[in-house]
């Protein structure tokens, strides 16, 4: 391509000073009404979909006690043995047992094997304790059924972890006139208690 001559190009208009700001009332507009079109959106959004906490307040109370008593029969179902007025227990009422344990997708067996292996899992003896007893009591699992998790359990978590179930579930066991308790080991009071088949007095 030919260069240009140089007066040629010295010969181009150059664009004006004040054309370069033309546009500056108009920026200064915007910015103006910027705060003001921002709160409008946010009171349609707001007014559109109302906030949780909002949401809340406007529950009538029967549906907090409704889910209190649906929480608490759920609890009783699931650890068979729940003091009514604990009130650290009562605090997974409304969330864990009325919401999470209620949802669809898994059956009550299913949700039990979970929970039954993360306490087993993580060693809580009063966590797989529990889910055992209210397993059974229940109906939610048969001895067969935990027989066989416990088998499969053994091999995934290791002997060391499954060795505090087992002993567990064959204590319960016993009381129930399942299998003979061994004597070795074990709260003498509980041991008695499966020979004799009475329950063992609770402190």
């Amino acid at each position: 391509m030919p260069r240009l001559p140089r007066s040629f190009r010295q010969k181009q208009p150059r664009p004006a000073i004040r054309s370069r700001f033309s546009l500056f009332p108009i920026v200064l507009s915007l910015v103006a009404l910027g705060p003001a079109a921002l709160a409008e959106d946010q009171e349609v959004a707001t007014e559109a979909a109302p906030s949780i906490s909002q949401e809340r307040r406007a529950e009538p109370h029967s549906s907090e006690t409704a889910l209190a008593e649906t929480g608490a029969e759920m609890q009783t179902r699931v650890y068979a043995e729940v003091p009514v007025d604990d009130p650290w227990l009562k605090i997974s009422q409304e969330h864990l047992f009325a919401q999470i344990w209620t949802r669809p997708g898994l059956t009550l067996k299913e949700r039990r094997l979970i929970s039954l292996s993360v306490a087993a899992a993580m060693g809580s003896t009063v966590g797989f304790a529990s889910h055992l007893r209210g397993g059974l009591e229940s109906g939610d699992l048969s001895e067969e059924e935990i027989w066989e998790w416990l088998i499969h359990f053994t091999h995934y978590a290791g002997y060391p972890k499954a060795a505090p179930v087992w002993a567990e579930y064959r204590a319960l066991l016993a009381e129930r006139g399942s299998m003979p308790l061994p004597l070795r080991g074990v709260d003498p009071a509980r041991a008695e208690a499966a020979l004799d088949g009475s329950t063992p007095a609770k402190d």
